[in-house]
């Protein structure tokens, strides 16, 4: 037997155990360099959707905001005497409504695509808000539980964007106001202007239950962007 067979033997194993060693470093790093690719893209879109949902966020706010607003001016100076003053609340008044029922249909779409987000920060499955869900709606946002939208829906931005839009079409509070404006000042009249003035109530309190819901849908976004611990990485594995 040769002298040179247990040098052969070692070098075969060495060879085998470098080659192993080899395969699974590469194994490893492609795992590595995978996994940093896959949360560098779940972060980049994250960072995208978050954007998206602030913009959206901004813009309702912001119609939300005017509308309102112009509202109870128009309504705060009912009395005033100042017809050319009132006239150009009453355009004000008349743009803001016609600006959001004009963005209405995108606002509510992009919602439903941008604000629709669980408690850990992921995007929901988007769901359609049905006009037919609003047959049993009141303006207290209460839904018959056989016609209505899942539980939770009051924290949904989308729903309670959609029941703005149905129970607070303008146009009755536009003719009460021109109607309270030609009458004087009776307990009755009074009333009825107090009644306007509720519903504007009613109004701010239903937008600012849309910020609630959507501030709260961004920071859970906010959260998910963060960059996770090089632990948390590693044990997302």
């Amino acid at each position: 037997m040769s002298d040179d067979a247990p040098a052969e033997g070692k070098w075969t194993g060495t060879a085998v155990n470098f080659l192993i060693g080899t395969v699974l470093a590469t194994i490893v790093t492609s795992g590595f360099t995978y996994k940093s690719w896959s949360e560098q893209t779940r972060l980049d879109f994250a960072k995208e959707q978050l954007a998206d949902a602030r913009s959206i966020f901004d813009k309702a706010s912001q119609l939300l905001s005017e509308r309102i607003f112009s509202s109870y001016d128009v309504l705060l100076h009912i009395n005033s005497d100042n017809d050319a003053a009132h006239a150009k609340r009453l355009d004000r008044q008349e743009k803001a409504i016609a600006d959001w029922n004009l963005n209405y249909s995108d606002l509510l779409q992009h919602a439903q695509f941008a604000l629709e987000i669980s408690d850990d920060g992921k995007l929901l499955p988007y769901h359609e808000v049905a006009s037919a869900h609003f047959a049993k709606l009141d303006c207290a946002l209460k839904f018959d539980d056989r016609n209505g939208p899942a539980p939770g829906w009051q924290k949904s931005p989308s729903w309670l964007l959609a029941a703005i839009q149905h129970c607070f079409l303008e146009e009755g509070v536009q003719n009460g106001i021109a109607a309270l404006r030609k009458q004087k000042s009776t307990p009755e009249r009074e009333g009825k202007r107090d009644s306007l003035e509720k519903r504007l109530d009613n109004l701010s309190a239903h937008a600012d239950n849309f910020r609630v819901a959507s501030k709260s849908a961004i920071q859970r976004l906010r959260q998910s962007v963060e960059t996770r611990s090089y632990l948390n990485f590693l044990t997302s594995w």
